[in-house]
Parts: C-alpha cells; structure tokens; sequence
C-alpha cells in the first residue's frame, strides 16, 4: 500500500487519482471541478473546452486552495492551455494553503 509522504507535495496530490488505493471519487473529495479532474487526468481536450467554455473555474479552488494552474504546473500543455483562455493576469500569482 502508497501513503504520500505529505499532503504538502502538490504533484503529489495532483496525480491522487493515479494511486492505487485512491477512490475514483477523489477528485470530488479534494474539491476538483471538471477543469481540475482533466488536468489531473491530463485529458488536453477537455482542458481546452473548460477553460475556454467555463472561464469561471479557472478562478476556483480545490479544498487544498489549489487552483487549476497549481494543478497544471507539471504539464506544461495544459498549462499553456490554460494561459491561453485568459488575459486575467492575477490569477497566476494567487498562492495555494501551503504559501
């Protein structure tokens, strides 16, 4: 059995749903929109839909006070992805619960 080392480990948390011993329903535990579950999932279609269809969950936290550029930060296509669908430059200096 996985146990992370540390909630703190944000690729760590990202990927939860890669684990074995997570629920499918992580993601909803964690508090992910669609947007956040296909970053995790490194779904790039959806990412694109979302972001671009869904301007609003660019600007949502997960219960760990990650946003979706948090999340992307370790693919950097659906990093670019999310840069593209938004001009709003504040949200890529917003910090997460761990500063």
């Amino acid at each position: 059995m996985n146990f992370l080392p540390s909630w703190s480990v944000s690729r760590s948390v990202a990927r939860c749903l890669e684990l074995p011993w997570c629920s499918p329903h992580m993601g909803e535990v964690l508090g992910c929109n669609a947007l956040n579950e296909a970053i995790i999932t490194d779904n790039v279609h959806q990412v694109e839909l979302f972001a671009t269809q869904y301007p609003y969950m660019l600007r949502e936290y997960n219960v760990l006070g990650k946003t979706p550029f948090h999340l992307a930060v370790g693919n950097p296509e659906c990093l670019r992805l999310l840069l593209a669908a938004t001009k709003e430059t504040s949200l890529f200096d917003e910090i997460d619960n761990h500063g």
